[in-house]
């Protein structure tokens, strides 16, 4: 599992292991999802999110899996 603080500690990101992972934005305060997008499904395959990280501004997400290749993805979160 990975897991990241954004820069103003409002939100974290949390990423799962698994086939088919999930990637979920909180909201720190509330324990609720950031947003309706809060949640992005990986796809088959990829094995699990290895590390997960919020841009300066909030604005995006990245993380990467656990694949062969170790591929990378962004998300805009707004």
């Amino acid at each position: 599992m990975a897991l990241c603080i954004s820069s103003d500690r409002k939100y974290v990101a949390t990423g799962q292991l698994g086939s088919t992972p999930l990637l979920f934005i909180w909201n720190c305060s509330d324990c609720q999802l950031k947003t309706k997008w809060s949640k992005a499904k990986l796809p088959k395959g990829t094995r699990g999110i290895t590390a997960v990280s919020i841009s300066y501004n909030g604005k995006y997400v990245a993380c990467s899996d656990n694949h062969n290749d170790h591929n990378v993805y962004v998300y805009e979160i707004n």
